[in-house]
């Protein structure tokens, strides 16, 4: 069973006919195929389009990583309360 299948099957809740279960996995078998087979043909570019990374900095200065706890602070407080 796809991975897929299993979403469909698990995000089904309730009272839905079930007739159409089939249809999401049905729909994405072939598009995973064609994407498989796709790059798998088509040669890759190689380094021409590559991004350099060198001299980049990822960090993140204390008052944003203060920021980003306080709003998921609030996320929270919020899904706690009307959830």
């Amino acid at each position: 069973m796809s991975p897929w299948a299993f979403i469909v099957r698990v995000s089904d809740r309730g009272g839905r006919d079930r007739r159409g279960d089939h249809l999401g996995p049905a729909f994405l078998h072939p598009q995973e195929f064609f994407a498989m087979a796709i790059s798998l043909l088509v040669k890759g570019r190689g380094d021409a389009n590559r991004v350099t990374m060198e001299g980049v900095s990822f960090r993140t200065t204390n008052a944003f990583n203060i920021g980003s706890v306080g709003v998921a602070l609030i996320l929270i407080a919020l899904y706690a309360t009307w959830w």
